[in-house]
């Protein structure tokens, strides 16, 4: 996958806004749907915390917009997780966990400068190697 200037990465918060028309950053998040790219490394927290607050069903939709190709989808390769692990390590204070660091990595290793999160905790003091600090979204 080639990446681009307008190619976005998705945080779990940013598929869950995405998810919930109710959220008010529900119509902003939709803004970035064709260009949007959601990581593997996302996948078990927004599956776990979808079915939590709307059901099974829209983590099982979700899912299948992956598969059907109306959203790209980017998996981890190895190199991805060996700078997750060390961005976790360096980070370790500020207990930066395995999504936040994964997001970081690939944006790192893909060239992908922003990333649609409503939760800015890291992403704030944690910059990719060559790119610096990520663009956040919305």
């Amino acid at each position: 996958m080639l990446a681009d200037s307008v190619s976005v990465l998705a945080d779990t918060s940013g598929v869950l806004a995405l998810l919930d028309k109710s959220d008010p950053a529900h119509e902003a998040a939709k803004t970035y749907l064709q260009t949007l790219i959601v990581p593997s490394t996302i996948l078990c927290e927004v599956d776990y915390l979808a079915s939590k607050r709307f059901g099974s069903l829209s983590a099982r939709r979700f899912l299948a917009s992956l598969i059907s190709g109306r959203v790209a989808f980017l998996n981890a390769e190895l190199g991805d997780l060996e700078l997750t692990y060390q961005l976790m390590e360096r980070y370790a204070d500020a207990e930066i966990g395995f999504v936040d660091a994964s997001l970081i990595a690939l944006a790192e290793h893909h060239g992908i400068r922003r990333v649609l999160t409503l939760d800015r905790r890291h992403f704030h003091f944690v910059a990719a190697p060559s790119l610096g600090y990520l663009e956040l979204l919305p």
